[in-house]
């Protein structure tokens, strides 16, 4: 995944899973990347490169590899991020760190560890609030965070597991109150499969 944030890109790096005696690979993290002088700097580390035994098939983290694989990423601004971190089937806690500090300031953000948890750059609304997509079995939706306060502002009821969601700017607001919020979301799923006016 890769983000522009201030004129900056963020590529997040996944590694490589383990699965089926296959152990994984800690080559992942979170790489900011200036377009204009074509450099690039480590935010984030997943750990040592190297694969994992005996753990084939997790958990994927200890104290070398205190956060798992990251699996997803959503920067919204330079000093505040988020990222989700893998330790194995259904086993992901959200953290939110600075981006300009790296792992040094990753912290778990309290309710959202253990479970299955996406987040994507495009998760982030006109108000700059954090779309995570809940997959937890019998907990399958949507919960809004407010990044000032790390706290989930609404939750969302799907019926179905998300696997990931896409922002579109303005063109969310489909209540035209000025913000993106649940009520714009429940005109979406009450005219699901209808044309839009």
């Amino acid at each position: 995944m890769i983000q522009n944030v201030g004129g900056q890109l963020y590529l997040q790096c996944t590694g490589r899973y383990g699965n089926s005696g296959i152990p994984p690979e800690f080559t992942g993290g979170i790489l900011r990347i200036d377009p204009t002088a074509y450099s690039v700097t480590p935010v984030l580390d997943d750990g040592p490169d190297f694969p994992y035994p005996p753990l084939l098939d997790g958990p994927y983290s200890d104290a070398t590899h205190p956060y798992g694989l990251i699996s997803g990423m959503t920067i919204v601004s330079p000093v505040k991020g988020y990222f989700i971190g893998y330790a194995g089937w259904g086993n992901t806690t959200l953290y939110t760190f600075d981006p300009s500090l790296g792992g040094l300031s990753a912290v778990p953000v309290a309710g959202l560890a253990g479970k299955s948890l996406r987040i994507s750059p495009d998760g982030l609304d006109v108000n700059n609030f954090v779309w995570i997509l809940n997959a937890t079995s019998g907990e399958w939706g949507l919960q809004v965070m407010n990044p000032a306060t790390d706290a989930i502002d609404e939750t969302i009821n799907l019926g179905l597991a998300p696997n990931f969601i896409a922002m579109i700017g303005n063109r969310s607001d489909l209540d035209n109150n000025g913000k993106v919020g649940i009520s714009d979301f429940n005109l979406f799923k009450a005219n699901f499969g209808k044309s839009t006016p």
